[in-house]
């Protein structure tokens, strides 16, 4: 018996034209030599994305008796009807897209690109009660599916989608293909008579799980919640739950700045010693966090650790698919800021400039240090101190978005000085302060911030993939 449901976009457009777009925008620096690289970067993304885009034609998940088909984003499985547990159904809290997970006997979580279904919780629960009925009639072994998902720490919201599935006695005709019977239903007269204890039909619980980017907070919210806090998001619902019997806030970020002050200084009193850029960048990373320890160390206390006070979080597996849509959300945003800046500030003389400057490294040792860095380092520390205390200490006063905005500003405004003329400190600050705003869109739908880290990481390697391009083309 085969069904198939044929899948969705899994690339969304906008990252395919804003990857293309990002790049292929280096044309309006004056280095020709940057041009050229930034050209052959944007080609390679370019057929990255068409084949990821090509493959999303091709059905996700199929079945053909003995084996369920599980074509995921990079690679597809085969896994035998006897060795599956059973599949849930993830969904976006808004009901926009689904996507068929399939639970195997022995843990293993096998996520298929997306299904092509009109969306929604009714729809999440027919689609799932569809896949479960034809798992179920390719004889796959349904049991133990909670206790594995418990395991593997996939949280399944609300209840679960009873379906009743048809189960034919012994010796009994098969059915058409694709045909279930309606509840109620009787055989024809001339079937062979079932056994006088044989139920035609069978309750299966299929969990419909709400997507791990908006996972859900089993911590109660306050019967009072301000009223700037909107409890349809993650953020604002931890933000509200975690306000009775804490008062900590913007003193904390200010004492933050002050310990980043004191470091800072230390941090450049050991370049003035040792005179190498290498450590210097990796040391100022560095004090970011540590300072973020120091000035925050209250928050952490009363709100019961860091993970409930700011959200810290290292990446997980699962985030890395998450971080690939946002991601090309980011690059349309930043893509969009960066034509806009770039008209504002053709009267000033200067040209475009990036945050990622490699061109004083001349090693292979500080080179690799430099990249570890700024695809590493840069992106936990920088989230835990702007999306961790720095917007949830805004949110704690104000309503998301001027907290957001706040936010965004700040961190744009904290990479301008890496830029050397005013045309390129304008254009970097705003581009970052855009990538900071989408970032915090992110975090206000997760309240984790490894999700964020992974975009963020994303980004930095893009950055240094065009600027080693570059640098590769101008030695030769």
């Amino acid at each position: 018996m085969t069904r198939n449901w044929r899948t969705l976009w899994l690339v969304i457009p906008a990252a395919i034209l804003a990857g293309l777009g990002a790049l292929v925008g280096l044309a309006g620096t004056t280095d020709d030599t940057a041009v050229v690289a930034g050209r052959v970067f944007a080609g390679v993304l370019a057929v990255v994305l068409a084949v990821m885009a090509l493959r999303m034609f091709v059905v996700g998940l199929a079945f053909d008796g003995a084996r369920v088909h599980v074509r995921g984003i990079w690679k597809s499985h085969r896994v035998p009807s006897d060795q599956v547990a059973g599949v849930v159904m993830e969904s976006s809290a808004g009901g926009r897209w689904l996507m068929p997970s399939v639970v195997t006997t022995d843990g293993r979580i096998l996520r298929a690109r997306w299904a092509g279904r009109p969306s929604g919780r009714a729809s999440a629960t027919q689609t799932a009660g569809d896949i479960a009925w034809t798992l179920q009639s390719a004889g796959a072994n349904s049991g133990g599916l909670r206790a594995l998902l418990d395991e593997q720490g996939v949280e399944v919201a609300g209840t679960a989608a009873r379906v009743q599935q048809y189960r034919s006695p012994p010796n009994w005709p098969a059915p058409p293909v694709g045909w279930q019977p309606a509840p109620g239903w009787n055989p024809a007269p001339d079937w062979p008579a079932a056994p006088p204890d044989w139920g035609f039909w069978e309750p299966v619980d299929v969990p419909v799980v709400v997507s791990r980017e908006i996972a859900p907070d089993r911590t109660p919210v306050p019967e009072q919640v301000p009223a700037h806090l909107d409890m349809r998001y993650s953020l604002d619902r931890e933000i509200a739950a975690s306000l009775p019997g804490t008062n900590w806030g913007l003193g904390e970020v200010l004492k933050t700045i002050g310990w980043i002050v004191v470091f800072f200084v230390l941090v450049g009193l050991i370049d003035w010693l040792v005179d190498s850029p290498t450590l210097y960048v990796a040391l100022g990373e560095g004090v970011l966090g540590v300072a973020v320890l120091f000035g925050a160390h209250k928050a952490a206390k009363q709100s019961g650790g860091w993970r409930r006070a700011l959200g810290w979080e290292l990446p997980r597996r699962h985030d890395l698919w998450l971080g690939l849509r946002w991601f090309g959300w980011q690059l349309l945003a930043t893509l969009v800021a960066a034509l806009v800046l770039y008209l504002i500030t053709l009267p000033l003389s200067g040209k475009r400039e990036s945050n990622v400057d490699i061109s004083t490294n001349d090693s292979v040792i500080s080179l690799l240090v430099i990249v570890a860095v700024t695809v590493v380092m840069a992106p936990v520390v920088e989230e835990f101190l702007f999306r961790g205390l720095l917007l949830r200490a805004l949110m704690r006063r104000f309503s998301f978005w001027p907290s957001a905005i706040i936010d965004a500003l700040i961190f744009g405004l904290a990479h301008a000085p890496q830029a050397s003329t005013w045309a390129g400190r304008i254009q970097l600050a705003g581009q970052i302060s855009t990538f900071g705003f989408v970032q915090c869109l992110l975090v206000r739908r997760t309240a984790r911030l490894g999700p964020a880290m992974v975009v963020h990481g994303m980004q930095n390697a893009l950055a240094v993939g065009v600027a080693l391009s570059g640098a590769v083309l101008l030695a030769a």
